[in-house]
């Protein structure tokens, strides 16, 4: 590249986007990142398609999921066809898991709050008591 030319990619570059690693406390980033990188390669429309779709865009869909995968969940979802239902069934799991992490975030709460009432009543008998 020489002075004055942009880094600004066109159209023809080819640019390689890295999948990020599925894990167990990211899966609302790894979902935005992967519906944006299959987005760019012209890819996402596998996964929303009610018809059947092109199968080595299906395929390669698939591929970049499967890659992005820990083994455990791997083993888990390899079963089926389609990047559809690969992506369906990790959605399914991690959403499950983050209403259970926020049920058990809001009963915490309620627990804390408890907490701080019986504190302050026991300061205001202590308050009145004086």
């Amino acid at each position: 590249m020489t002075i004055g030319e942009t880094s600004t990619p066109t159209r023809e570059q080819n640019i390689a986007l890295q999948c990020p690693k599925l894990n167990e406390s990211n899966y609302t980033t790894w979902a935005i990142m992967m519906e944006t990188i299959l987005k760019a390669y012209g890819l996402w429309e596998t996964l929303e398609a009610t018809k059947k779709v092109d199968e080595r865009k299906m395929h390669t869909t698939k591929a970049m999921i499967l890659t992005t995968l820990p083994e455990d969940i791997l083993m888990q979802v390899a079963q089926y066809e389609t990047a559809k239902e690969v992506w369906e069934s990790i959605k399914v799991r991690y959403i499950g898991e983050d209403r259970v992490q926020k049920a058990r975030l809001q009963t915490l709460r309620s627990k804390l709050e408890t907490l701080k009432m019986k504190n302050n009543e026991t300061r205001m008998r202590d308050f009145a008591e004086n």
